[in-house]
């Protein structure tokens, strides 16, 4: 009992413990999985599953990439885009909680915020809510002295700079999206600073400023160099050129316009652009891998045409947007949870303050809960955003709620300061009921993991004896279907896979389907495409999909003159494969 104590009682080894704990507990009590695909395309591109490693990994920047190719050619057992993930959030949760440990009323913080985050972290593993928290927490380390006023002469200030700018670049470096996120919050933060320091000393912001900068200025300088690399990298090979071009065409339709493709809505205005029922359906689900069929002019036609109208957020995107709200309640995430905590907190702790000093200047509390007020309108305006452009999704909503939690928890910790020693005493211990209805959250998601986990393995085909019988079967070229084979994987975030293992494999679509990768792959089987694999490749090409068989068969009966069928060709561990033929004798021209 004295060893726990004294462990809770130390600032470095209560942050140490408690970390560390978190840890464990995500690895070997609940079950990490991908929480989208994307992950795992990154990480089989970058594990040279398809053919060769590549550092073009489109959504990551290319030093990214090189990072993973020296790794991967170092150590090629272990699947590095996930254990760096790990590594950059097991940093930034040390550096977070270190700076927020100092009180026993802070490490009581720092408990409920960990327990209330650490599943979106470390266990639904996403790359846009790694990179938008690591960016928040360098931030805080490059800047937080500066906003509790004590200049650069801060201990271990050097360490901190050198952490702060790894986490940022590495965010940065991971998710575009993401830094840009955290840049919200972080630009939310600044402007407390400037307001508390306007409250209290007007002379001294221009030296907030400067100090700012200087501490942002390096790690600014390696992000803008990054971007610039990044653009000639891609810029200057003329395939990843003319890909980047397309892909984002499609970014624009598919993620941000799908509406557009709503058939019940459009079907008149779709049917005369020359698409089909069928043609939507695909393009929807991800299933858009023929060239000639779904082209990039193909796409700008119809963000052109007179019906593509900018959306109004009117009463049913509004009744949308509230469904998804009350969804996220009902779901008992732990993570909104803290949203609710934190905010309550930090209006709790400008209240203590003014109850404190009751011969405050007004304006100053106004300036207290200013930032709050900041912080949930950045929350409120990301939120809306995505409601409207049609992205509403788990991984931006929590990767928005967690760098909110952690964004109040610093709020938090500049207004009570450093040394709460005093009022510990008063105050007594941390709340036990809200840490054990926090904790009463974390059980009922460690639950829901497990079950969702075992329902899912009951349910889904056995990927890894699939993987053996392609690997041995080079012959052939397996055209699978976007998400039959990537949902399988779901749970395999440790293991990668061997260099080459896929180079007779590639999808129907994806996001980097007709990318330089994918072609690749397919001129080497002499295709262009996957759909012209299907439709001419006979016998030696083999359709896996347990979804959208019948689909991709209409898609080619519809748009070419050949008529064509579907050929069982049995099952592979849980797979189903066909064989396209074309129909003796037919001919539509």
């Amino acid at each position: 009992m004295k060893r726990i104590r004294s462990i809770l009682e130390d600032r470095l080894d209560f942050t140490l413990a408690v970390n560390i704990v978190l840890l464990l507990a995500a690895l070997f009590l609940f079950r990490p999985f991908f929480e989208e695909n994307d992950d795992l395309s990154l990480a089989l591109i970058a594990e040279g599953a398809f053919g060769k490693r590549s550092p073009f990994l489109i959504y990551t920047n290319i030093a990214y990439g090189w990072l993973l190719n020296v790794l991967y050619t170092i150590i090629p057992t272990i699947r590095w885009h996930c254990v760096l993930q790990y590594a950059a959030v097991f940093l930034a949760l040390l550096a977070v909680t270190y700076m927020n440990a100092s009180s026993r009323r802070g490490k009581g913080l720092c408990v409920v915020v960990l327990l209330c985050t650490f599943y979106e972290l470390y266990v639904s593993l996403q790359y846009s809510k790694t990179s938008a928290f690591v960016c928040l927490c360098g931030y805080f380390l490059l800047t937080g002295d500066f906003a509790r006023g004590k200049g650069t002469a801060s201990k271990h200030g050097t360490a901190k700079s050198i952490a702060g700018s790894v986490l940022l670049i590495f965010g940065y470096a991971l998710r575009q999206d993401g830094f840009l996120l955290a840049s919200i919050f972080a630009l939310v933060i600044f402007i407390a600073g400037l307001l508390r320091r306007l409250s209290a000393d007007r002379s001294r912001i221009a030296a907030l400023f400067i100090s700012w900068v200087r501490a942002l200025a390096p790690a600014f300088a390696v992000i803008a160099l990054l971007y610039i690399v990044n653009g000639l990298a891609y810029g200057g090979d003329p395939g990843w050129k003319s890909f980047i071009a397309y892909n984002a065409t499609r970014t624009e339709l598919i993620d941000y316009r799908y509406d557009l493709l709503d058939y019940g809505a459009h079907a008149a205005e779709l049917e005369e652009l020359g698409i089909s029922e069928n043609d939507a359906l695909l393009f929807l689900t991800w299933q858009f891998g023929d060239r000639e069929v779904f082209t990039k002019e193909k796409m700008e036609e119809v963000l052109d045409s007179p019906f593509a109208k900018a959306r109004a957020f009117d009463l049913t995107m509004a009744k949308a947007f509230a469904r998804h709200l009350y969804d996220d309640v009902l779901s008992l995430n732990p993570c909104f949870l803290g949203v609710v905590i934190m905010a309550g907190f930090y209006v709790r702790s400008i209240a203590k303050k003014r109850a404190a000093c009751p011969r405050e200047r007004t304006a100053d509390f106004g300036y207290g809960f200013l930032p709050l007020v900041l912080m949930l309108l950045a929350l409120g305006f990301i939120l809306v955003f995505y409601e409207y452009s049609g992205r509403w999704s788990h991984r931006i909503v929590y990767a928005a709620f967690t760098v909110f939690i952690y964004a109040a928890l610093y709020e938090i910790s500049v207004t009570d300061g450093e040394d709460m020693s005093g009022e510990e005493e008063s105050e007594g211990e941390f709340p036990g009921i809200l840490l054990g209805i926090v904790t009463a959250s974390v059980i009922a998601v460690f639950l829901g993991n497990h079950f969702e986990r075992n329902a899912f393995y009951r349910n889904e085909p056995a990927y890894q004896e699939f993987l053996s019988a392609v690997s041995k079967d080079k012959e052939r070229l397996y055209v699978a279907d976007t998400f039959t084979f990537q949902n399988s994987c779901k749970y395999d975030v440790f293991r990668p896979l061997r260099e080459g293992s896929l180079d007779n494999f590639v999808l129907a679509g994806s996001w980097y389907v007709n990318s330089p990768l994918t072609d690749g792959l397919l001129s080497g089987y002499g295709y262009r495409d996957p759909y012209h694999a299907l439709r001419t490749g006979g016998e030696g090409v083999i359709l896996v999909d347990n979804v959208y068989a019948d689909k991709k068969l209409l898609c080619l009966n519809e748009h070419y003159p050949d008529s064509y069928r579907l050929e069982e060709a049995g099952e592979e561990a849980g797979f189903h494969k066909y064989v396209v033929k074309k129909n003796s004798g037919t001919d539509r021209k």
